[in-house]
C-alpha cells in the first residue's frame, strides 16, 4: 500500500517490486544450476542483498547438527497437506 502506513511513496513502492524482480531472478538462476548440476550453488552460504546501495553480500552459516530439517538425523523428511 503506498501512502500512510504503507510503502511511504510511490517510488519506494516501484523499488519493492523491481527488488523482488531481482530476487525471483536469483532463485530461478540458483534452481537451474541445482537441475543441471552446474555452477557453485548457494549451499552453507547466505546472499544478502541492499538494493539501495546495489551490493550484495555472502554470508557463511553452519548447518544446526539437531535442525530437524537438515541436522545430523532429520525428523522432517516428507511435506504433507492438510
Amino acid at each position: 500500500m503506498v501512502g500512510a502506513g504503507g510503502l511511504g511513496s510511490p517510488a519506494a513502492f516501484y523499488l519493492a517490486g523491481a527488488g523482488v524482480g531481482v530476487i525471483g531472478t536469483l532463485q530461478a538462476t540458483e534452481a537451474i544450476k541445482c537441475a543441471v548440476g552446474r555452477g557453485q550453488l548457494l549451499t552453507d552460504r547466505l546472499l544478502t542483498y541492499d538494493a539501495l546501495s546495489m551490493r550484495f553480500r555472502t554470508v557463511t552459516v553452519q548447518r544446526q547438527a539437531d535442525c530437524p530439517l537438515c541436522g545430523a538425523n532429520p525428523t522432517i523428511v516428507d511435506v504433507h497437506h492438510g
